[in-house]
Order: C-alpha cells, then structure tokens, then sequence
C-alpha cells in the first residue's frame, strides 16, 4: 500500500509526543513502586513527573526556531535522540535523582518536537481533508496517555517498570528510522538575509516563569498550602507570567507569540484543550 505524505507525517507525530504522554500519565501512578525500588518515601518521589512536564513546556517554542536553523529532519532527529538518551538513563537510575536526569531529556525532546510537528501534520493533509489531522491528534496525543494508564496499571500489578522505558526507547528508535524516509532538511535551506533579533527577555522571563512554578509545585508536595514558599512561589509565578505577556505583546520578534491566540478561534481551542486535559487527568 502506498505511504502518501500526510500520514507519514502523522506517523511522526505521534512517535515523538506520544510517548512522553504516556509516561507522564503512566510514572504519575506508579510512584508507590518508585518509592519501594528507590527506598524513598519522600515527597521527592513527585520530581521526575514534575520534571518531564516542565521541562516539555518549557521547550515547546524552540522547536520552530529549530526548524529554521536545521532543517525539518535533523530538529526531528535531535528530538527523538534526547528522548532516547533520556529513556536510557531512566532505564539505568537507581535514584529519584537519575530518573529526574532522564525525564529532563525526555520532556526537552518532545517539547521540541511538537510545535513542528503539528503543524506539519496539519498542513500535510488536504483541505478537504484536514478534519483527519485533527482527529490523529485528538487520537493519537490522549490515545496515548491512556495507554499510559494501563501501562501504570500493568505495572502496579507486575511491578516492571522499566519496561516502561524500553518501550519508549524502541518507539524513539522508530521515530528515528522512519524520518529518513518522510522528513527533509529543504526547510532550513530557505533563509532570510535579515534575521529578526533573537527574543532574549522572553527566554529569561519564561525561564523565571518556569523556576518559580518548579519551586511553588515542590514546595506545595512537602508542606502543603499552608506554607510560606506555596504562596511567594504563586506571587512569583503571577508576576512573572504578567512581565511576559506584557514583553511578548509588545516585541517585534516574540518567542511565545501571544497576539496569535488573541482571537475566539485559537482561544476555545486552547481552553477545549486545557478542559481536555484536566478532564483526563481527574478520571
């Protein structure tokens, strides 16, 4: 059967966000056999969740920075080489503090690739059929996280859960291959004479951003909202996110481009994506 583009392109997509989704809802309930493997019962148990998350977040605006400087496949590649590093060592730790290592590497990779990737596999499709790109992401990104779930559920009945990093491994590994055949670097040979300055306030304020919701989630597992840190690290946060949406609106350049979600359209999206989220994540 022939292979056109657009699913293709679909293929990827789901191999380089699917399985951090996974793993994110799959760690989240096993951390009871974390605790017992690691002999660690402390509140740190949450870190390398926590990690994953922010780290994924964080790096979700490089990707299309990336693009433009590397070219389509070797941003692919690189993404699915940090997951892949990040599954090893995660394979490999014995600690809450190696496993934390991993789930860095693995949110970067899959922050990386999203922002390239879904509009890739939007653009991939036809007109008359660009319903069918919604719908592998609608499927394919919470399809995923569901697995995640009964993977966890597995686990908690067998008590491997390394396994779930091989599996992982092997579908980075996957993602890797068949990049060759679908992805080019064609995209990275289009450059502007006149590059727009690189968005430096943006990248500090949302760093801030990041260490402060880092610190107020920590914080709020060991002590609970009773304590002091919770409530400097929600002022922090607010004041911060405030400081980069005023910087993003107003520079020419920015790296988190606010003014696109201004409209409706962008903004149900977001909010159906959130309710989605939180939706899952409670059931």
């Amino acid at each position: 059967m022939k292979i056109e583009k657009h699913w293709g392109i679909s293929l990827l997509a789901v191999l380089a966000i699917g399985p951090g989704l996974m793993l994110n809802t799959s760690l989240n309930s096993i951390r009871e056999i974390l605790q017992q493997t690691f002999n660690d019962q402390s509140y740190i148990s949450i870190t390398p969740v926590l990690i994953g998350v922010i780290s994924f977040a964080f790096c979700i605006p490089f990707g299309p920075i990336l693009r433009h400087k590397l070219g389509e496949r070797r941003t692919y590649v690189l993404s699915m080489c940090l997951f892949l590093i990040g599954a090893i060592v995660s394979i490999a730790s014995n600690s809450f503090l190696g496993m934390g290592i991993g789930r860095f590497l693995q949110g970067t990779g899959t922050g990386l690739a999203l922002m390239m990737m879904i509009p890739m596999l939007v653009l991939s499709f036809p007109i008359q059929k660009r319903n069918l790109a919604l719908l592998i992401l609608i499927g394919g990104f919470y399809g995923s996280s569901v697995v995640g779930i009964f993977l966890g559920m597995l686990v908690n009945s067998y008590g491997h859960w390394r396994g779930l990093f091989y599996i992982a491994a092997v579908l980075s590994l996957l993602g890797i291959c068949f990049s060759y055949k679908f992805l080019t670097n064609d995209h990275a040979k289009q450059q502007h004479k006149h590059h727009e300055p690189f968005d430096i306030i943006g990248v500090a304020l949302m760093f801030m951003v990041t260490a402060f919701i880092t610190f107020t989630l920590l914080n709020l597992q060991k002590s609970g909202w009773a304590s002091t840190y919770v409530w400097i690290g929600i002022v922090g946060s607010i004041t911060f996110l405030c400081f980069l949406f005023a910087a993003e609106w107003h520079i020419k350049n920015p790296l988190i481009p606010f003014r696109l979600v201004a409209s409706r359209k962008p903004a149900l999206a977001i909010l159906i994506a959130v309710i989605g989220n939180i939706s899952m994540s409670l059931t």
